[in-house]
């Protein structure tokens, strides 16, 4: 049922796959996974959006991104006062969440 909708979606407008709670999986899973869903959607004839298209960058992630919401440990700020203060905003484990913020709301992607 899901790569019907995807395939009649893909059709219409952008699809961004993501791989959510990736910092559950080891990395090798993660490739397996990422590895997965883009032999379905190549399968199925489904068009995920591709960065690529606008920024000729090799180095970036491809699509599905792997995100997390998690937060991380900050060994590196040790000061009370700035843990304490209500500004203050615990780092996120690494993913690809940042990379794809940043490149979503890009004028030429949004465009």
């Amino acid at each position: 049922m899901d790569v019907e909708y995807l395939q009649r979606l893909s059709r219409l407008t952008n699809i961004l796959p993501l791989i959510s709670r990736s910092d559950l999986l080891s990395g090798e899973e993660l490739a397996v996974l990422k590895a997965n869903i883009i032999s379905a959607f190549q399968t199925n004839s489904i068009k995920s959006f591709n960065f690529d298209q606008l920024f000729n960058n090799p180095t970036h992630p491809d699509a599905p991104y792997a995100i997390s919401s998690m937060t991380s440990k900050d060994e590196e700020t040790m000061d009370a006062s700035l843990l304490m203060s209500p500004d203050y905003v615990q780092p996120l484990l690494e993913s690809e969440l940042p990379y794809l913020v940043s490149h979503i709301f890009e004028r030429d992607v949004v465009s």
